[in-house]
């Protein structure tokens, strides 16, 4: 039977035992009547007869309709019995759950602002136990107040009463704020509080629940996140490289997912412009030399299949700076997903590379002539030798030792020397071919390596170079000259061979009586 047809009959039961009161006292009153005057009237007897066999049928009806009501009533109170255990049953078994949460301090508070609830985690968090607290305002004891403190984080209000300062969050009837609460040892920490509302449903009184959480560790390790951003944020900014993350996915689909602000000193772009942007459509992709995104394709690939850290240098053509070299390197780690991502940077090595281009030539290049000197030389004709045995080509080597060049330093000093010889590469290097290959190999001793010369225009080349040499004047010296010896390599021939043969030609040429060309002996 539902609540609103209880409610019904049980209006029309009250208003029915009224009503049937009423009948059987004008019933009483008839049957009197018509008692008095039964003895002088036989209608009237008939009348009371039935009228009281009315009235004996209505106070039955009556007595059953009271038994009726006393049997829903006895339910209706059993019912409530029943309801008022289950509210004794989950009130000990909430407060059970509330002591049982030893690292959230709840506090619930009448309407005049004294501790009605106390719980273990409330003991254990301020160090008060529950008979120090109960039937106390807990506000006095264990909020700071701003002025012990020097700055509150809200003003000195009472737990269960709504604060003034900002609010945290909170929705209808819950309010969450932050304080600064004392422990009994006198010790402070910062508490989450959040603070609602009920009423009683016995008492109608209006109390208020009080949760605490120390949050202290909390906050000190977002303030020490903060830090770290705000440190990572000015060391991005500042330092040359630039940071990035690059993802990777199964499906093929890569991207930048971040990049530091260098980003635009090293690739002259910001870094919403690259973030997010798929490889084919990225700016920054499209900025790498051509012939260098093969090198990229390769260490991606080598980096993907094997795992190991991806490194590559690479040019990039720049709207402001021009080219520009660069070198990436990263690890790589696979995630859950499959999805590879490469933490790494990217820096200018620019300078580097001219470093290392200036230090490679200063390698291979007599510093006195500007030509290339011994080491290279020696590299190069074991190239010629190697090419020529795989291939069949020839090549010549040609020999020059300046004529009486210890008595044009005895004369004139080595400044004199080194002024001859600096002027004879100038002059020998003016007639030579891009291909050919000038060498100073010792002191007053030059080679020249001719590609794919014979020996008869290795000798005619030699001789013009003799005769030029000769008819050439080097202030303040005068007229120099040069003993020429000419060998070509031969298919049985091996790099000291043909220097010894072309050695050879040239200590002819010299005793033979000097400036002239000899070619060596097969």
């Amino acid at each position: 039977m539902t609540r609103s047809m209880r409610r019904i009959l049980g209006r029309l039961n009250k208003r029915g035992h009224s009503l049937g009161i009423i009948f059987c006292l004008l019933m009483s009153v008839l049957i009197g009547g018509a008692l008095w005057l039964a003895d002088n009237n036989e209608y009237s007897r008939g009348l009371s007869e039935v009228a009281l066999i009315v009235q004996a049928t209505v106070l039955g009806v009556l007595y059953l309709s009271t038994r009726l009501r006393d049997y829903h009533f006895e339910r209706h109170l059993e019912e409530l019995r029943g309801r008022k255990e289950k509210v004794k049953a989950l009130n000990a078994r909430l407060r059970n759950l509330v002591n049982a949460a030893t690292q959230v301090a709840v506090i619930t508070t009448d309407s005049r602002g004294r501790t009605l609830l106390f719980s273990a985690g409330a003991e254990k968090l301020f160090g008060f136990s529950r008979e120090e607290m109960l039937g106390h305002e807990p506000a006095p004891i264990l909020h700071v107040q701003e002025e012990n403190i020097g700055g509150d984080r809200t003003p000195d209000n009472p737990p269960h009463q709504p604060s003034t300062d900002k609010t945290l969050s909170g929705g209808e009837g819950c309010i969450t704020t932050e304080r600064t609460y004392r422990r009994k040892d006198g010790s402070h920490f910062i508490g989450e509080l959040r603070c609602a509302q009920i009423i009683d449903a016995s008492s109608g009184q209006v109390e208020h629940i009080n949760v605490i959480i120390d949050v202290s560790e909390r906050l000190a390790l977002l303030s020490k996140i903060n830090e770290a951003k705000a440190f990572l944020k000015l060391l991005t900014q500042r330092i040359p490289n630039v940071l990035y993350q690059y993802h990777l996915r199964e499906e093929g689909e890569s991207y930048f997912s971040y990049c530091s602000p260098s980003l635009e000193h090293v690739f002259e772009l910001k870094p919403e412009e690259v973030v997010g942007i798929r490889f084919k459509q990225n700016p920054l992709f499209q900025r790498v030399h051509e012939e260098d995104l093969a090198l990229i394709y390769a260490a991606t690939r080598e980096s993907v299949e094997t795992g190991k850290p991806w490194a590559c240098d690479f040019r990039v053509h720049l709207p402001e700076k021009g080219t520009r070299w660069l070198r990436g390197e990263s690890y790589a780690e696979k995630q859950a997903d499959e999805t590879l991502v490469w933490y790494g940077s990217f820096i200018d090595i620019t300078e580097l590379k001219d470093r290392e281009a200036a230090l490679r030539v200063q390698a291979i290049t007599d510093e006195l002539t500007g030509i290339y000197n011994r080491r290279f030389f020696m590299g190069s004709l074991e190239h010629h030798v190697d090419l020529a045995k795989r291939y069949g080509s020839s090549f010549s080597l040609i020999m020059l030792d300046l004529d009486h060049f210890k008595s044009i330093n005895d004369r004139w000093g080595h400044e004199g020397g080194d002024r001859v010889l600096k002027e004879t590469c100038r002059l020998v290097g003016q007639r030579l071919r891009s291909s050919d290959v000038f060498c100073r190999i010792g002191g007053e001793e030059l080679a020249i390596l001719c590609p794919s010369t014979q020996a008869d225009q290795a000798a005619n080349l030699a001789e013009s170079l003799r005769q030029a040499l000769a008819n050439h004047v080097i202030p303040p010296v005068g007229q120099v000259t040069a003993s020429f010896g000419v060998a070509c390599w031969q298919r049985e021939l091996d790099v000291q061979t043909l220097l010894r043969q072309a050695d050879e030609a040239t200590y002819s040429a010299k005793q033979e009586g000097r400036n002239r060309v000899r070619m060596a002996v097969r």
